[in-house]
C-alpha cells in the first residue's frame, strides 16, 4: 500500500509526509498481522487495485492489517475479533509511540490540526493514552477516526469499547477547558 499508492501521494502534495511505523503506545517492535492475501501474492499495482476488499475472502489484497491479531495475541492479549475477521501472515514492524510522535511535530493552537486514525482497532489504546498527554489533544481541530468495536465478539468488551467511543469528545473537551474539537467518523 505504501509502495503503490501513499508514495505517490506524497509525492504530489509536499505537505504530506509517509512515516512507515505502526502508530502505538509506545516504540518497539512488535507483531503485525496482514490482512489474509497481503502475505506475498500481490506482485505489482495491477493486481492489488484491480480486487475489491472482502474481509470473508481468503484473498484480500488490502485494508484491515492491524496489530491486533484478533485471537487474543499481539496487542490485543484480551480481545477476540469476531470469526469473519481473521488475520493473515504475522510480520513484525516498528512501531511507535505516537503521542511522543504527535508532540514531536511542534504544532501551535493556531495550526489546523487534522488527525485521521484508521488503524483497524489500535485507535483505542492509542486514544486512551493521547488523552493523557495535554495539550496534545487540545491541537487537533477535526478527528476523523474509524472506530472498530463492531469487530469485537466479547459482548463485555465491546460495551467497553463502545462506552469510550461515544464519550471520546466529551473526554477531549474535558481536558481541554471545554474546547470542542469537530468528529466525523471514517470508513
Amino acid at each position: 500500500m505504501v509502495k503503490w499508492y501513499l508514495n505517490d501521494l506524497a509525492k504530489n502534495d509536499p505537505q504530506v509526509r509517509i512515516v512507515q511505523l505502526a502508530a502505538w503506545t509506545t516504540n518497539q517492535r512488535m507483531k503485525f498481522f496482514l490482512t489474509k492475501g497481503q502475505d506475498g501474492n500481490i506482485t505489482d499495482k495491477t493486481q492489488f487495485k484491480a480486487h475489491r476488499c472482502n474481509p470473508r475472502s481468503n484473498y484480500q489484497p488490502a485494508s484491515a492489517s492491524s496489530l491486533f491479531s484478533g485471537m487474543g495475541a499481539g496487542g490485543d492479549a484480551d480481545v477476540r475479533r469476531k470469526r469473519t475477521h481473521q488475520p493473515g501472515l504475522e510480520i513484525e514492524v516498528d512501531a511507535v509511540d505516537f503521542s511522543e510522535w504527535f508532540a514531536d511535530q511542534h504544532f501551535l493552537l493556531e495550526d489546523e490540526v487534522i488527525l485521521k486514525i484508521d488503524i483497524e482497532g489500535a485507535e483505542l489504546p492509542l486514544l486512551k493514552k493521547f488523552l493523557t498527554k495535554p495539550p496534545l489533544p487540545c491541537l487537533v481541530d477535526v478527528y476523523y477516526v474509524e472506530w472498530h468495536s463492531w469487530m469485537i465478539a466479547n459482548p463485555a468488551e465491546k460495551a467497553k469499547i463502545v462506552e469510550f467511543e461515544t464519550t471520546f469528545l466529551d473526554r477531549v473537551a474535558q481536558k481541554c477547558n471545554g474546547k470542542r474539537a469537530n468528529f466525523s467518523l471514517w470508513h
